[in-house]
């Protein structure tokens, strides 16, 4: 979930891209939150952060958190 919409398209075949419908600080936090619910209902939810705050609440409703370091250097090597 990115911030804002992105200048150039992003094309992703293992990852879900999108951003926030709603602007201002911490936008994509909060989708990524609202949506949560909703994605964990369908299937198993990794979400990529550095932010504690984010990846506490999300491990709270349930979905894995990794982050964003280590998922980046493994989608470089993909």
């Amino acid at each position: 979930m990115l911030e804002h919409e992105p200048r150039r398209e992003l094309r992703g075949e293992r990852v879900e891209i999108a951003w926030a419908r709603a602007g201002g600080a911490d936008a994509a936090d909060r989708e990524i939150l609202a949506r949560l619910d909703g994605w964990l209902a369908d299937d198993e939810v990794v979400v990529v952060t550095s932010d504690r705050d984010l990846e506490r609440k999300a491990r709270a409703a349930g979905a894995e958190v990794v982050s964003s370091r280590p998922f980046r250097a493994e989608l470089d090597s993909a």
